[in-house]
């Protein structure tokens, strides 16, 4: 799957072998219809094996779920499968197959400890599950949690939410309990799974696939472009810096500028993109499709100019990933506000560009980026690479590698 979220699981593949670790994958079988929807298969199909030096791949069939049509019905089912553990309401039949699967295959097969990736939440179950029945020990891995905005102060559920939010986090306790240790990508969540469940938590990071920095070249165009590419989220804060390029553009009316938007999809009904047409004008915004990642990369290493990106009004503990291909292109990022979150800290770590707080800051690092890029045809940037080797999804790796290793010897 070409998604963020499968590139923390294709670089344990990639890099655990390096470490003396040689990892199974138990997924699903993601194959695409012709319309371009991931296929549902029957419980029974065919499970797929594929070996490879560095790793073994099990891919199950996905079968589609199956919910109560009355109203009423459904509410019980869903109530019910909460109760036990079943958060995933609509991938429960997955759930099924995953643990029929293992089941079987554990009473066969000999492995050392599990590694479970958060989401789904039946990952986390069927860990503690294995754990019960084969004495297998167990890490849970978290790139999310089920509710990041739970981490922040201003988050105010309704009486129903926090009913659900008190038995996930029942069940989440349960499970990371009796595991060896967890990792998350971030420290705030850590402090948060450490406290829920008083067991010891390491970080490790996404990262950045490959350490490639682009050498600074003449944009030909002569376009100052300011770049997005992703989801914007309804909690991000994007007040401060489009006020900050509309400051700009009030007083250097004439300038050769655009912000640039590329592949914004809605996120629970919010479309970043239709705040900013909001308010900028249209002949200094472009909104491009969404374009699959080395044709992206591409086009921003010819075409950007400086990359902006609009953190959370309150940290939640999310760590932009875009931010590593943003550095690694060899422009420089404005972040805008201080949130003092670790994707700020990175920022810092790494020299990857500028932090602004109000539209004033905004509008001044764009006026005097803008009159260099005017002057040279490219803005001169170059990150910190000792401190950004740190980074890569190697170098991550290992850290879980080594950890697992010392625990499990």
């Amino acid at each position: 799957m070409d998604v963020v979220s499968s590139y923390r699981t294709q670089a344990y593949l990639d890099y655990f072998y390096k470490y003396g670790v040689r990892p199974t994958l138990i997924t699903h079988r993601w194959e695409v219809e012709q319309n371009g929807a991931w296929k549902y298969h029957q419980d029974n199909e065919e499970v797929l094996k594929i070996e490879n030096p560095s790793h073994t791949i099990f891919r199950l069939p996905r079968p589609r779920s199956q919910k109560p049509k009355n109203k009423f019905l459904s509410k019980l089912h869903t109530a019910w499968h909460l109760l036990v553990g079943n958060i995933d309401i609509e991938l429960i039949q997955s759930y099924k197959v995953f643990k029929k699967f293992l089941f079987n295959h554990l009473n066969e097969n000999t492995y050392d400890a599990v590694l479970a990736i958060y989401h789904p939440h039946y990952g986390l179950k069927l860990a503690y599950e294995i754990h019960q029945k084969f004495g297998l020990p167990y890490v849970l891995d978290f790139r999310d949690l089920w509710n990041n905005e739970i981490v922040t102060k201003r988050y105010w559920p309704s009486i129903t939410q926090k009913m659900i939010d008190l038995t996930i986090r029942r069940h989440w306790r349960k499970w990371l309990k009796s595991s060896l240790y967890f990792s998350s990508t971030s420290q705030l969540w850590n402090h948060y799974l450490a406290d829920l469940s008083r067991q010891e938590g390491i970080i490790v990071r996404n990262g950045y696939e490959n350490l490639f920095i682009a050498e600074a070249r003449e944009q030909k165009d002569g376009v100052f472009r300011l770049t997005y590419f992703g989801r914007i989220y309804r909690e991000q804060n994007l007040q401060p810096i489009i006020e900050g390029i509309n400051l700009f553009l009030a007083r250097k009316p004439d300038a050769e500028f655009v912000v640039e938007l590329i592949g914004i999809k809605s996120v629970v009904g919010f479309n970043g993109a239709h705040e900013f047409e909001k308010l900028i004008r249209k002949e200094n915004l472009s909104i491009r499709p969404s374009m699959p990642k080395r044709e992206l990369l591409a086009y921003c290493l010819e075409f950007s100019t400086m990359f902006i990106l609009p953190n959370f009004i309150e940290d939640n503990g999310q760590f932009k990933v875009k931010l590593y291909d943003y550095v690694a292109l060899g422009k420089p990022t404005l972040a805008c506000p201080d949130n003092s979150s670790d994707s700020i800290a990175m920022l810092k770590e790494v020299h990857g560009g500028f932090l602004a707080s109000t539209k004033e800051e905004v509008c001044e690092h764009i006026r005097s980026q803008y009159e260099v890029f005017k002057q040279l045809g490219y803005l001169p940037f170059r990150p910190a690479e000792e401190e950004l080797r740190k980074y890569s999804r190697e170098y991550q790796v290992r850290i879980q590698a080594e950890r697992l290793k010392q625990d499990v010897a």
